[in-house]
């Protein structure tokens, strides 16, 4: 329930990002929603890049379409998105 400043708190993530970097080509942050939490956007500051995911199950919504706006917004690090959860029956 802790967002990623209530974890980190007093620690150095930087460093600790940066020291896994030694080792790892890519390191992968997952984050909850960006509509409901603030984990997204506090891990933002963090990334290279971001890749947004969106369910196939749900429809867009105005509180959505106000998230691809910001994430549109935040210095180039949007760099693709993926639509999971997607019947291959639908596909054509």
């Amino acid at each position: 329930n802790s967002s990623p400043s209530e974890i980190f708190s007093g620690k150095d993530f930087n460093l600790m990002i940066n020291e896994l970097s030694l080792t790892y080509d890519y390191i992968f942050l997952e984050s909850a929603s960006l509509n409901n939490f603030s984990d997204a956007k506090e891990l933002i500051n963090f990334v290279d890049k971001l890749v947004a995911v969106f369910s196939a199950d749900s429809v867009i919504s105005e509180v959505d379409r106000e998230s691809i706006e910001y994430l549109k917004k935040i210095n180039g690090k949007l760099h693709g998105c993926i639509l999971n959860k997607v019947n291959i029956k639908d596909l054509k």
